[in-house]
């Protein structure tokens, strides 16, 4: 099944959040509605969805994550955000990894 790597934006408190899901769109607002108590959301309900890149399944994705939010960078996010090239070199090493 489709997944997505998805990333938001808090203006209010200026940081990205990255997660997976099925439904990107309909998961920010559930971030913005503090639909899960104690998720690293919570802070803020200004979540605005950056970008949704589409990954084969959810382990795809989910590799994808978790080696996102390894490097601990918001230079990192902000390339998987802003440069194709970069952010298809990524998707694709993951997808390969299967």
């Amino acid at each position: 099944m489709v997944h997505y790597l998805y990333i938001l934006y808090s203006n209010k408190v200026d940081r990205y959040y990255v997660g997976e899901s099925v439904d990107p769109v309909d998961r920010s607002i559930q971030h913005n509605e503090h639909l899960y108590t104690g998720s690293a959301t919570s802070i803020a309900n200004d979540w605005i969805l950056q970008i949704a890149v589409i990954c084969v399944d959810r382990s795809h994705a989910r590799r994808l994550e978790k080696w996102i939010k390894s490097q601990k960078s918001r230079t990192t996010i902000k390339r998987m955000i802003e440069e194709d090239q970069y952010r298809n070199y990524q998707v694709d090493r993951f997808r390969e990894l299967q």
